[in-house]
């Protein structure tokens, strides 16, 4: 059996106003596991956050954290299957 193994640990990248880092990614191929840490995206006023996303081939588990989406004074969070868009005054 074959098992490919990769991971990336946090990368960092700014280019003027717009910051990018994605934190660890791990990736193994045999029974199909996948996993991903964390994507940071700012640009000017907007902001964009992508949490943990697990994927297992096996029993078969997919999970998927919150994700949150920042713009000048709009908020949208997602969270499980929960979600919320908040406006600030």
């Amino acid at each position: 059996m074959r098992r490919v193994v990769a991971r990336v640990e946090p990368l960092s990248l700014e280019c003027g106003g717009l910051s990018l880092e994605l934190r660890p990614l791990s990736l193994e191929c045999g029974g199909l596991s996948l996993e991903y840490g964390r994507v940071s995206l700012e640009c000017g006023g907007l902001s964009l956050e992508l949490g943990p996303l697990s994927l297992e081939c096996g029993g078969l588990s997919l999970e998927l954290r919150p994700l949150s989406l920042e713009c000048g004074r709009v908020s949208l969070e997602l969270d499980g299957l929960s979600l919320e868009l908040t406006l600030s005054p």
